[in-house]
């Protein structure tokens, strides 16, 4: 089972892009991040004339999640009746043959000093509790999509000039911490603990030419489902591209 992730940074501006990597890579679930376009404005029909099924959370301008899958999948899952999680368009969940998969999009918190960082750690508060309420640590369960959060000082290009700094401020690490305490383990970096390796270059400042970037797209895997990761592959080719997303895809490699 493949399970990919991608914040595409508008839908409009790169279907193309997502639908020639469907093509190309085949993946079993596509988890859409920014696709900026509430549902009905979704080009849904380009992928279901591809053999592909469409789950959505959209929402205009901003935010806005899908699932893009092979097969119809169950338990879809857009609203959690938790005011701060509902309020934008950040998250969509469902059964994907026994494994839950959930596709976030965490909110990026802009500055410290900002009213958007304290409803950052409001919603990972939030999401915490939901996770730990609706689930059990032996549950076959994959959160994945952008968290907003690189974890350690390998995973950004300078931890001195970067900490402090949103993604990769001290509280930000916490929060991430603590949803992870719920039994969820970082499968990329379980499986390469010494591999400096980023999924986000700025548009600015050449970022993706000097490689000064971050990893911020994660797939959190529970336990039970830690002997299943064969691999996560990050497709860095994509970033290369003419008018690519800022983010490229991960695929999470099941057994």
């Amino acid at each position: 089972m493949k399970i990919t992730s991608w914040n595409v940074n508008s839908i409009r501006a790169r279907l193309e892009h997502v639908l020639d990597w469907l093509e190309e890579n085949d993946p079993d679930v596509l988890c859409l991040q920014e696709i900026k376009v509430q549902d009905e404005h979704f080009p849904e029909e380009l992928f279901v004339d591809a053999g592909w099924e469409v789950y959505l959370n959209g929402q205009r301008t901003y935010n806005g999640v899908a699932l893009i899958s092979k097969e119809p999948l169950a338990g879809v899952v857009t609203n959690t009746n938790i005011e701060i999680l509902d309020e934008q368009s950040r998250i969509i969940a469902a059964d994907v043959g026994d494994v839950r998969v959930y596709n976030v999009y965490a909110p990026n918190g802009k500055a410290p000093d900002t009213p958007s960082f304290a409803f950052k750690e409001a919603w990972y508060a939030a999401f915490t509790d939901f996770i730990a309420a609706n689930h059990k640590p032996t549950d076959k369960l994959v959160i994945c999509g952008d968290f907003n959060i690189a974890p350690a000082d390998i995973d950004v290009w300078d931890a001195d000039k970067m900490l402090g700094h949103c993604c990769f401020h001290p509280s930000e690490h916490k929060w991430l911490k603590h949803l992870m305490d719920f039994g969820l383990i970082d499968s990329f970096r379980n499986l390469y603990p010494n591999e400096q390796a980023f999924t986000w270059w700025d548009y600015r400042q050449a970022s993706f030419q000097r490689n000064s970037g971050m990893r911020i797209d994660h797939h959190l895997v529970s336990q039970s489902l830690l002997p299943l990761v064969k691999d996560v592959v990050l497709d860095k080719a994509e970033r290369a591209k003419e008018r690519p997303s800022d983010h490229i895809p991960v695929t999470l490699v099941l057994k």
